[in-house]
């Protein structure tokens, strides 16, 4: 899956970890992504049978799109 047709990023629980000299942000994972686990999450806690695990973390990703879209990014 691709983050593509979402051009602004947004990230789950990024953080900043800086070093004297140096600063490093580590962004953390996408918001597509963190929705995406969130929604197959409760597909399998509440038995939603899909045809493989390929099946299942695409529908998981298309719910995910969903909820950035309705978000506005």
């Amino acid at each position: 899956m691709s983050d593509a047709p979402f051009p602004m990023k947004a990230y789950a629980f990024p953080f900043d970890i800086t070093t004297p000299g140096h600063q490093n942000i580590n962004p953390g994972m996408t918001l597509r992504d963190y929705f995406a686990g969130q929604a197959l999450a409760g597909m399998l806690a509440h038995g939603v049978s899909h045809e493989g695990e390929a099946v299942a973390a695409e529908v998981a990703y298309s719910y995910a799109d969903d909820m950035l879209k309705a978000r506005g990014g």
